[in-house]
């Protein structure tokens, strides 16, 4: 199976994110893009009706941090920046 390689930077994603975006930044396909998306703690944006949005800022943490209590207060205040 070849893998695909991004060519997107993190800093050129837009502030939220779609499946379909993530793919493209992960190098990815679209259906496994969905499934991350829907996997247990994944940081979507809520009440975007049937819409599977992300903050990118939110999921780069998700995806590299590594330290647990870390990724919470980071998260935490993205949260707070996103609601003010």
């Amino acid at each position: 199976m070849k893998v695909k390689k991004s060519n997107i930077k993190f800093e050129d994603l837009p502030d939220t994110i779609t499946p379909e975006i993530y793919s493209d930044w992960r190098g990815i396909g679209v259906v496994k893009a969905r499934e991350r998306f829907h996997s247990l703690n994944f940081p979507l944006i809520k009440n975007c009706g049937a819409n599977l949005i992300a903050d990118k800022r939110a999921v780069f943490i998700h995806e590299f941090c590594t330290d647990d209590e870390t990724k919470k207060v980071l998260l935490e205040k993205i949260a707070k920046q996103l609601f003010v």
